[in-house]
């Protein structure tokens, strides 16, 4: 399914306005072509914020792990070394950060507390990429690639207690946790291409979303939504962001515009969405509301920040 050309109409009937989406469905022999319009319901936003961000950027020469308040000020850099240190994780109190790190010269999962003090390696495994925490802060998943599968695991956050959750034949990536802790989602592009979701015990896997051209997700916070960056599929690595509401399976396109919005992720009350956008060759972190609108860009950084974690 190729998603493009996407128009809001305006003006809007008291809160609600018209999003007129074009699905496009194409085989080898023959493109389909259906309009489908979608109603998409404005909340009364802004509203005021809380919360740290961490993230990455290379203003100091390589790749490290930096925190900021919600509105971009207060910049504090977190790790200091000549790795590269990715994917930051806030813990769900604010305590420690989880990410990953080519110290050993693979990828591995660390943990640091939340001001960069107390750096542990907690995995050894080689190749353990994108780890996040559960909700209850009790356990971390993440998935490596020891060959030319995806295997995703969870642990605990010193690292004991490792649990497979993935077949290999699977190879799921990109794990995320439910809001509520009980199953885990992720992507894979055996089969049919899209987000899965499976209990943590590797259990009871069902389709979640279906789609390819897929970046990355993120799961809302009140468990209704899917925060979705998508490849337009294009040449030129166009990607957009949309939301996809679980009870009604409709997809509504937040934004569009011809930069790499990728790395969505949303505010831990539901209200905002947190991504980075590649413009003219350099990555700035943005924030705007669930609707699209009050888009900030909260880095301003003339290197480039990505990998935006808002945490409480």
């Amino acid at each position: 399914m190729i998603l493009k050309n996407a128009y809001i109409g305006l003006p809007a009937i008291g809160s609600i306005i018209v999003l007129s989406l074009t699905l496009s469905t194409r085989s080898a022999a023959q493109e389909v072509v259906t309009f489908t319009h979608l109603p998409l319901v404005m909340k009364s936003y802004p509203i005021v914020e809380t919360g740290q961000i961490a993230f990455v950027s290379a203003r100091d020469g390589n790749d490290e792990i930096y925190r900021m308040g919600y509105d971009g000020i207060g910049a504090t850099r977190l790790t200091y070394n000549t790795y590269e240190d990715l994917s930051p994780d806030w813990s769900p109190d604010g305590t420690q950060i989880s990410f990953m790190s080519n110290e050993t010269g693979e990828y591995e999962i660390y943990v640091m507390n939340a001001d960069g003090t107390g750096r542990t390696q907690i995995t050894t495994m080689t190749h353990c990429y994108t780890p996040r925490w559960s909700p209850d802060g009790n356990r971390i998943v993440f998935y490596t690639r020891p060959g030319s599968d995806n295997i995703i695991y969870t642990m605990n956050p010193d690292g004991s207690g490792l649990v497979q959750v993935t077949d290999p034949a699977v190879s799921g990536y990109d794990p995320y946790w439910s809001p509520d802790g009980f199953r885990i989602a992720y992507q894979s592009i055996r089969g049919v291409a899209g987000i899965y979701v499976v209990d943590p015990d590797g259990s009871n896997t069902a389709l979640l979303y279906a789609g390819p051209r897929l970046v990355n997700f993120a799961w809302s916070p009140d468990g209704d939504h899917l925060a979705l960056s998508i490849w337009d599929g294009s040449f030129y690595n166009y990607f957009d962001i949309y939301i996809y509401d679980l009870n009604t399976s409709t997809l509504y396109r937040i934004t569009n515009n011809q930069n790499a919005n990728q790395g969505v992720d949303w505010s831990p009350d539901g209200h905002y969405l947190i991504y980075h956008a590649m413009e003219a060759y350099t990555s700035q972190i943005y924030t705007m509301t669930v609707a699209g609108d009050h888009l900030t860009n909260i880095t301003e950084d003339p290197v480039g920040a990505m990998s935006g974690d808002w945490g409480r």
